[in-house]
């Protein structure tokens, strides 16, 4: 008597490809050579079935690492900055600059600025302070006033100095190393709100090294905030954002901070 495969049987094995021969072998009487060659035939389709599947769970065990990879590789970059942004907030400071208008009036006009030493060095830019009456600076929810100690407006750099003893300071970085292309964070009070943390790249250098260029949108009340590497060393001053030239609107220039370390009227 020849024999019918059990369709029923073979997919509880979970053989799909057995839907492929259910027509064909429904039914069908086999000679002694028949169900051994079509056993032969249904193990290679099982093998080659096997194989495929070992296939897929080894691609979605690499996808699956891939992924776990790529998600802890963005949580830590993303940490990067949240670190960065914690270490150098404290640091940064409100400038808030009297000048006297039309003779008489007085207005008040902001930037930033960061302390470079434990006992009160700022530094911040020249036009933020030019012209002042009068100088406050917002620390940790107080108002100090402060002394103009140096103005450089030909790289457009004031130095600041308010009283104080163990205060947190930053660390300044060396501007020379810096690489095109190298991620920057920028920390600042653009238009005196609270302090606002973004990030970018360095741009392009100029070849003396006086101008730094970055794609970080510097607006009123972000210059003279620092600039910094991922290692959370300022490398950099906030300036001003280009906005005359069409080719270069929208282009934020910055300080090199070896520029500071150039002045000696502080001492680190």
């Amino acid at each position: 008597m020849g024999m019918i495969l059990d369709s029923h049987a073979l997919a509880a094995q979970g053989f799909d490809s057995f839907s492929l021969y259910t027509n064909d072998l429904k039914n069908r009487e086999f000679d002694k050579e028949g169900p051994q060659n079509f056993c032969s035939e249904r193990a290679t389709i099982v093998e080659r079935q096997g194989a495929s599947e070992n296939r897929n769970y080894e691609l979605n065990q690499g996808a699956s690492k891939t992924d776990s990879s790529s998600c802890l590789c963005i949580e830590q970059f993303s940490y990067l900055f949240t670190n960065i942004s914690t270490q150098a907030l404290p640091s940064t400071v409100k400038i808030a600059v009297s000048k006297t208008i039309d003779s008489a009036k007085q207005q008040l006009f902001y930037g930033s600025g960061f302390l470079i030493t434990p006992d009160g060095y700022i530094v911040t830019c020249a036009h933020v302070v030019k012209d002042a009456t009068k100088i406050t600076i917002y620390f940790q929810n107080l108002e100090i006033e402060a002394v103009l100690i140096e103005q450089d407006s030909e790289i457009d750099l004031a130095i600041l100095k308010i009283d104080g003893l163990n205060l947190p300071y930053l660390i300044l970085g060396d501007s020379d190393a810096l690489k095109v292309g190298e991620w920057i964070v920028s920390i600042g009070y653009p238009f005196s709100m609270q302090p606002f943390v973004t990030k970018g790249i360095l741009g392009a250098k100029d070849q003396i090294g006086e101008l730094l260029f970055t794609d970080i949108l510097i607006n009123p009340g972000n210059s003279g905030g620092p600039l910094l590497n991922l290692k959370g060393e300022v490398i950099g001053i906030s300036s001003a954002l280009l906005q005359g030239n069409e080719a270069l609107r929208g282009v934020g220039l910055a300080i090199p901070i070896n520029q500071v370390k150039r002045k000696n009227s502080y001492k680190i």
